[in-house]
């Protein structure tokens, strides 16, 4: 396996950026929730990106803007959320499902 020395940085310094905010949320001290994207996931699709820079065909996927909060790492499901100070693995944070509960745009109207 390859040594890669900028992705173990990259990593190293998405883990204490995780635990600085977890820290941080012990102590009360929280993020603003307002910038995280409204929906079931932690992104919204980049509908002015798609505009200028189409993909190819329908099968190439879309951009997407993610969530300030949201650290992936590559060729891994592993994830991290500052917001919730949650890194490592876990199948939701991998597919970038939202686990905050934040801005999920369900409304408890319908129900009446």
């Amino acid at each position: 396996m390859k040594f890669d020395i900028k992705y173990r940085l990259r990593i190293a310094w998405y883990y204490i950026e995780v635990k600085y905010h977890r820290i941080r949320r012990y102590f009360g001290k929280y993020q603003d929730e307002s910038v995280i994207p409204p929906g079931l996931y932690c992104y919204v699709i980049d509908e002015e990106r798609m505009k200028n820079e189409p993909q190819d065909n329908e099968f190439s996927g879309y951009w997407i803007k993610p969530c300030k909060y949201y650290r992936s790492m590559k060729d891994q499901m592993y994830g991290g959320c500052t917001y919730l100070g949650f890194i490592g693995w876990d199948a939701l944070l991998g597919d970038q499902c939202k686990m905050c509960s934040e801005n999920l745009g369900l409304d408890d109207e319908d129900d009446e």
